[in-house]
């Protein structure tokens, strides 16, 4: 795989959102009945969104921890972050990663929330680029699936579905990863800290792939 041009995710996968966010409410929202270990801390969605967006947008967003994970990946890469455009979160989670892992990405790009990032990477790939996504997010690798299937197919793109392990009540549940293994199974490959997984079909070319890059996402513990 020649070309290649990583596109990485930020909350979970870089950064230690979720456990940002929880000392977030802990400290700014004590009125709320959370549980650490209860999915999205046992928060309805309609109380959900409003309080990602508060946080988001809250000086803490520039103060989240890194995951642990190894940052050779993020050499010349573009960082993606679904995590709205307000300038303050703009500024602020700019400031976060570099501060971490240094100024050595391409650039480091947010989206609205929920936005599909395989129509931002469809929109700013070059015509030779094969592009990479890591991605914690069912619905990103999905999406990114679907608009790459014919690359994905011909070894020039690929999708790679990044599980720590460490936030079992948070993002997508089980079953959305059950549909995406039964709709794409040869289609995008799967990453843990304990396990990883590639069908016959991407196995040899995503090992290939990972080895030259040395991408290494091991989860402090």
């Amino acid at each position: 795989m020649k070309n290649v041009q990583f596109y990485v995710d930020v909350d979970d996968t870089l950064l230690r959102w979720t456990d940002g966010f929880y000392d977030y409410l802990s400290k700014h929202h004590r009125e709320l009945s959370i549980s650490r270990y209860s999915k999205w801390f046992g928060l309805e969605q309609h109380h959900l969104d409003p309080l990602i967006r508060e946080f988001n947008q809250s000086v803490e967003i520039a103060d989240l921890e890194p995951t642990g994970g190894n940052s050779r990946v993020l050499e010349n890469a573009h960082v993606l972050s679904c995590c709205g455009t307000h300038e303050r979160t703009v500024f602020n989670r700019a400031h976060n990663i570099v501060f971490h892992y240094g100024n050595i990405m391409k650039s480091v790009t947010c989206l609205d929330y929920h936005s599909p990032k395989s129509l931002h990477i469809r929109e700013v790939k070059r015509h030779d680029e094969v592009p990479v996504l890591i991605d914690d997010s069912v619905f990103q690798v999905r999406s990114f699936v679907e608009e790459f299937k014919e690359e994905i197919r011909q070894g020039k793109a690929l999708a790679v579905l990044f599980d720590n392990e460490r936030y079992p009540f948070n993002g997508d549940q089980d079953e959305e990863k059950k549909l995406l293994a039964k709709d794409y199974e040869n289609l995008y490959a799967y990453h843990s800290p304990r396990r990883y997984y590639a069908t016959p079909d991407l196995k040899n070319q995503v090992s290939e792939l990972l080895t030259r890059n040395r991408v290494n996402f091991e989860q402090g513990r």
